[in-house]
């Protein structure tokens, strides 16, 4: 799990690893404690960091990025560095009542018979600041 942040108020209704008790927590440790909560077996691994350029490497430490960021920069650095490392991206977005999911694997194995897709060729670029409500204003 990668995020900088602690649990808000306004996280509530939409990350919904997160309650009330949380408030203030960071959420690393949060929704590993949910995880662990439902499946005390899985290995959580908290990276409790803002993804960035310089930090994007640390995923090639795993097999699969499942990616729920909530913002566009963070949403294409994640596709961006997983086309680079060869890696599969589970990708989710919420707005509203509307939902899409996607697997994308921008750089399969040479051989696997898997044709390449990315992120970027469904949404070549992030929509212009201001152009799509956040979040907290959907």
């Amino acid at each position: 799990i990668v995020d900088d942040d602690v649990v808000e108020v306004s996280n509530l209704q939409r990350q919904v690893l997160h309650g009330a008790a949380d408030l203030g927590r960071r959420k690393v440790d949060s929704a590993a404690d949910a995880v662990s909560a439902l499946d005390p077996e899985v290995d959580v691994v908290r990276h409790h960091l803002r993804l960035d350029e310089r930090s994007a490497d640390l995923l090639a430490d795993y097999d699969l990025v499942v990616d729920g960021t909530d913002n566009f920069p963070t949403r294409y650095l994640v596709n961006d560095a997983c086309v680079r490392l060869g890696l599969p991206e589970v990708w989710g977005s919420v707005f509203r009542f509307d939902a899409q999911v996607a697997v994308f694997w921008g750089s399969p194995p040479v051989g696997s018979g898997v044709e390449p897709v990315q992120l970027r060729d469904l949404f070549p670029a992030p929509p212009p600041p201001g152009s799509v409500p956040s979040c907290a204003e959907g």
